[in-house]
């Protein structure tokens, strides 16, 4: 009979904080892609607070 095949300890443990680490750079990169919207959206805010703002102050005159 031919011995099982057994997966070293530590290639096992590698294989998974390998795996642990390309998640995380994929959770990096969605976070940052997800904090460029939140930023345009942000400055799409700001300038439209600004453009109502300048509204008021001019019609206020």
């Amino acid at each position: 009979m031919k011995p099982k095949s057994k997966t070293n300890p530590r290639i096992a443990a590698l294989q998974a904080l390998s795996a642990a680490i390309e998640a995380t750079e994929e959770n990096i990169a969605r976070a940052r892609r997800s904090l460029g919207d939140l930023e345009k959206k942000l400055a799409r805010q700001h300038a439209e607070f600004y453009r109502q703002t300048m509204q008021l102050a001019t019609s206020e005159d």
